[in-house]
């Protein structure tokens, strides 16, 4: 194991870096005894995910994901920001395990009013030109003001996507990926609302 461990790390160049050093490892002895622990929690970890409560997890994650892609059919901005908003209480009630995992959901959650504010606000045409015509020309691309929809459906999808680099399951994956879809189906019904409200003709 140890020649292993050696062979990774001159491939990694990592044997020079002051960072760690081989002849240490050799005499502290304990190196197995730290690849066997990584190793026993993975195998504990594999095992958890085969426990009848997480195939049974499981089983609502596919229940739940067949929702979120009719929502994606249906493209109903309202809706897809409440499944959006229904989802990040939940994680923050149930899931969240870290001050920084806290703030990034409340974050999000307060994101995620700023664009219930602007979907309002989109509906009057009248109020919406006025909101427009306040706004800097670097908050707006191609005729459309990036206002608190724009930015909520950016900013998340950037939240979404550093989420499928996590050690989630496929199944939890594959909701992120169909949120991820449903956001990206709400921006383009939300930029004809946008162009609607603005007078712009769709080309």
């Amino acid at each position: 194991m140890l020649q292993v461990l050696t062979s990774l790390m001159r491939m990694l160049n990592l044997e020079n870096t002051g960072l760690i050093r081989v002849e240490n490892m050799e005499k502290s002895g304990w190196v197995d005894e730290l690849v066997d622990e990584i190793g026993a929690d993975w195998e504990a970890y594999s095992l958890k995910e085969k426990s009848d409560e997480a195939v049974q997890y499981k089983q609502g994650i596919g229940s739940t994901l067949g929702l979120l892609e009719k929502l994606e059919q249906l493209a109903d901005v309202a809706l897809i920001l409440f499944a959006e908003k229904v989802i990040l209480q939940n994680a923050l009630k149930f899931y969240a395990n870290s001050p920084e995992m806290k703030n990034s959901l409340n974050a999000g959650l307060e994101d995620l009013e700023d664009a219930q504010n602007s979907l309002k606000t989109v509906q009057e045409p009248a109020q919406y030109k006025i909101v427009k015509k306040a706004m800097s020309k670097k908050d707006i691309a191609q005729e459309l003001p990036l206002d608190g929809f724009r930015k909520f459906e950016r900013s998340h999808q950037a939240r979404l996507s550093n989420l499928l680099k996590t050690t989630l399951s496929t199944e939890e994956k594959s909701l992120v990926r169909q949120r991820k879809n449903n956001l990206k189906a709400a921006r383009n019904a939300y930029m004809s609302m946008q162009q609607k409200a603005l007078g712009i003709t769709q080309g």
